[in-house]
């Protein structure tokens, strides 16, 4: 069960200290601290997405789970550092070792309040973690923004154009560099701009739509005074005639 949901999520030839993030002379305390971290980062209910997302952000928090509780036995993390293997637990709901992995993850998994959330995000936003995130998401997906605004935890429509700052400085610093789907995002950034109305020119707009609705309403009433007179004269006429 270990072994498949590690493999799954991370490749069949991850290194499991390289998961956490650690060095593979950390303390327990050391792996601890890492895991909790990488933990909160991915934990479902910090994610706000469709239930597809979510699922796959409920897997990977399940696959980082696992490899904590694998490097904080002491015996599976000497057989995993002696051999590269990871112990695999049996499949059967009724064996010890499906138990244990039950009780193990309803003690990890507990439920997420709201409360919880707006303090990690309180914390995380504006963050120099959130900046290295950014940053890290932009190099892995070279330049794509529509794939760092669906990494990035916790953002919005609203933080874009805040990441497109952060990005475009570090590439001025020389931490990263422009690839070509990053040009591509400003030059279309930069024609969008160009097309979308400032308030001032969206009221201007609305005056001048305001004002040719009164002057046609205006040409349509002086028309129909038209053709009514016409009608009128033309019927006096008749009447003349008559008589």
């Amino acid at each position: 069960m270990a072994a498949a949901q590690i493999h799954a999520e991370f490749g069949d030839d991850c290194d499991l200290y390289v998961v956490l993030g650690v060095e593979r002379t950390a303390s327990d305390k050391e792996i601890t601290r890492a895991y909790r971290k990488l933990a909160l980062r991915c934990h479902p209910d910090k994610h706000r997405g469709d239930e597809q997302s979510r699922a796959k952000m409920t897997t990977k928090f399940q696959a980082v789970c696992a490899v904590h509780a694998i490097l904080s036995d002491q015996e599976a993390r000497a057989v995993y550092d002696e051999s590269g293997t990871i112990l695999a637990a049996d499949s059967d709901d009724k064996s010890p070792s499906y138990q244990m992995w039950a009780e193990y993850f309803a003690r990890i998994f507990p439920k997420v309040t709201e409360a919880d959330i707006s303090k990690f995000e309180g914390e995380y936003r504006f963050s120099g973690e959130e900046r290295g995130d950014v940053l890290q998401a932009f190099v892995q997906y070279k330049g794509s923004m529509s794939n760092i605004m669906d990494t990035i935890m916790l953002s919005t429509e609203d933080d874009e154009e805040r990441f497109a700052d952060m990005i475009q400085k570090a590439i001025k610093s020389d931490e990263v560099i422009a690839f070509p789907k990053w040009r591509e995002y400003l030059k279309a950034q930069t024609k969008k701009a160009k097309t979308k109305a400032t308030p001032a020119q969206q009221k201007r707009k609305q005056a001048k739509r305001e004002k040719e609705a009164r002057e046609a309403e205006e040409l349509f009433n002086k028309i129909r005074g038209n053709q009514q007179k016409r009608s009128d004269g033309g019927a006096t006429t008749a009447l003349s005639a008559k008589r």
